[in-house]
């Protein structure tokens, strides 16, 4: 599931329309993959407590990720006094919110990227209060499944902030006018006889080079 997701996602992007448009298209394909998810988690019975472990480690933050990016996206590029042209403000802004959301989180962020496992029994096992699932998300909740999902998506984002700051700091690349190479094709008498029209004509250092 997650493999044909990313595929749809990549070929969203190499659509290119603008972010505002990309953004929903994503977050249309990855609240569809979250649907077949909840079937899925709803008629399971996990097997055991690693498998459990695994489903809300692993799976479910490798899709649900992708939603709260495109979702972060398409707020930034709404923020934007021209919508999807980015402005330097915005951008820093959020990427403040991401930092401050690393910093705030620091112990969570070193167990998860460090490969620790010695607290997964209980973050990553189903929450005993389903009653109020985080931020309107209708799929049943480890403790700490939607943190992996959102430190997923803003380590996304804070590479793509830093991109779009760079291209705002440097500007467009020049373009070389010069870059494309030419060749001679036509015969070596023919280039010979044009270097002595020119010589002749007074073109080549007012007609006093020697061919």
């Amino acid at each position: 599931m997650h493999h044909q997701l990313t595929e749809s996602l990549a070929s969203v992007e190499r659509d290119g329309g603008n972010i505002i448009e990309t953004s929903r298209k994503a977050n249309e394909l990855t609240a569809q993959a979250l649907a077949q998810l909840r079937s899925h988690e709803v008629a399971h019975v996990f097997a055991s407590t690693a498998e459990e472990i695994t489903f809300f480690k692993e799976w479910k933050p490798a899709i649900e990720h992708w939603q709260l990016y495109y979702q972060e996206l398409l707020e930034m590029a709404l923020d934007c006094v021209m919508p999807g042209i980015w402005e330097a403000t915005v951008l820093q802004e959020k990427l403040v919110q991401v930092r401050n959301y690393f910093t705030a989180n620091t112990f969570l962020v070193k167990y998860y990227r460090s490969g620790d496992t010695y607290l997964d029994d209980k973050l990553f096992v189903r929450s005993t209060d389903q009653s109020f699932p985080p931020q309107g998300d209708t799929l049943l909740h480890a403790v700490c499944d939607r943190f992996v999902a959102l430190l997923l998506a803003y380590e996304k984002l804070h590479g793509f902030i830093h991109h779009a700051l760079q291209r705002l700091s440097t500007g467009p690349a020049p373009v070389d006018k010069f870059e494309k190479k030419f060749k001679w094709t036509d015969s070596k008498a023919a280039l010979i006889e044009l270097l002595y029209a020119l010589q002749r004509k007074g073109s080549i250092n007012n007609g006093q080079a020697e061919l």
